[in-house]
């Protein structure tokens, strides 16, 4: 095997064999045999060209043809789908990488997860940017980047849980061993939001699936994600979707 010294320069070895290549899709394809990391890779449009499985599943999508072309807009809540389309953009304007950046992303059943998102430009012959590349690791994967996070870890989970039923704020600072008005305020450093103001999120993305994906009356879908009512509900909706439940469905509907 030669050593390091026979290559005068690696940098120009290692372009000699990648431009060999002729389909680049095999080396991407090697991320569906990783179960914990989820690849995406979209165009300057912020429309995916490639999905791994992980995140095929973590979209509750069966088949990679079924996101291609599409946005986040078309997977998750308008809130959420325009911040990842916006960090998309300053990649791409930056030309360089946004390494390690903590997101609140909806699993399979609609609810909050941490995760570390890691996004790079990726560029043609010409060193002009043609897209960006992702991956996103679970917090629980993520290792010490997010310690800050962990001792919050057990409320997120307590609240994904039991987002359905009356969450009461001394409980969720009891399990933190502070007071609620510390833990209000630690909470909101982490999250970015206000513990009830992230309780809402999590019902509304939970409904958000359900609206999209059953057919069940939205009175129904209310009760389910721990609203007092239809009206409760409507009104928590439209405030922070900008659209009320029925025009949503109407919107996104997928049954699966």
């Amino acid at each position: 095997m030669p050593s390091d010294e026979n290559i005068p320069d690696p940098c120009l070895f290692q372009t000699r064999f990648f431009n060999q290549i002729d389909h680049p899709q095999g080396i991407v394809h090697l991320f569906d045999y990783l179960p914990d990391v989820y690849f995406f890779a979209k165009n300057t449009h912020s429309q995916f060209t490639k999905m791994n499985r992980a995140q095929l599943n973590l979209l509750g999508i069966r088949y990679e043809h079924e996101v291609l072309g599409k946005t986040d807009r078309d997977f998750f809540a308008p809130a959420l789908a325009e911040k990842y389309i916006e960090e998309d953009k300053q990649v791409i304007k930056a030309m360089k990488p946004f390494v390690n950046q903590v997101w609140l992303v909806p699993n399979s059943r609609g609810l909050l997860v941490w995760y570390l998102c890691t996004k790079i430009p990726l560029f043609d012959k010409n060193s002009q940017v043609i897209g960006i590349a992702g991956i996103l690791v679970d917090y629980k994967g993520a290792g010490a980047v997010l310690d800050p996070y962990a001792e919050m870890a057990d409320v997120v989970q307590y609240i994904n849980d039991y987002y359905q039923k009356d969450i009461r704020m001394e409980t969720l600072a009891h399990m933190v061993h502070l007071s609620i008005s510390q833990f209000e305020r630690k909470f909101k450093h982490l999250v970015h939001m206000s513990p009830l103001k992230y309780i809402t999120q999590i019902r509304l993305n939970a409904a958000c699936k359900l609206l999209s994906h059953t057919s069940r009356p939205i009175t129904h879908i209310a009760i389910q994600t721990g609203f007092y009512d239809h009206s409760h509900f409507s009104k928590k909706f439209k405030h922070q979707l900008g659209i009320s439940p029925s025009e949503y469905r109407k919107q996104y509907f997928r049954p699966t």
